[in-house]
């Protein structure tokens, strides 16, 4: 074979290749993984659970939680909310819902999801 044959076939080769990963990344499927923290307010009692694919972790306080999914604890007088909100995002979670209902026991759900591994 001449060199120019040899080189023709090295393009088409590195074309073929670059043209089946092209299609392997266009056609894959986004893998998600999903949480969900539920907080439930039953009169002056406060109950959080984490529910993700692989654990579940319930706690009777906001120190103890934020404590399980390793978020740092601020000063009082902080939400709560938000301090849970930013130990979430910070492990790679994004809060994608949000329901509250106003009927007893008020239970607030926050729904996340991560691309999945």
């Amino acid at each position: 074979m001449t060199r120019k044959r040899i080189a023709l076939c090295m393009v088409a080769a590195v074309l073929l290749v670059a043209c089946a990963v092209a299609y392997a990344q266009a056609t894959r499927r986004s893998v998600w993984s999903y949480a969900v923290v539920e907080v439930v307010l039953v009169g002056d009692r406060i109950g959080i659970k984490l529910s993700t694919s692989d654990q579940v972790i319930e706690t009777p306080d906001w120190p103890t939680f934020y404590q399980k999914i390793g978020a740092s604890v601020t000063p009082a007088g902080r939400s709560p909310e938000a301090i849970m909100l930013n130990g979430m995002g910070s492990d790679g979670w994004e809060l994608v819902a949000v329901d509250r209902p106003d009927v007893p026991p008020r239970a607030t759900r926050y729904v996340f999801k991560r691309p999945g591994f």
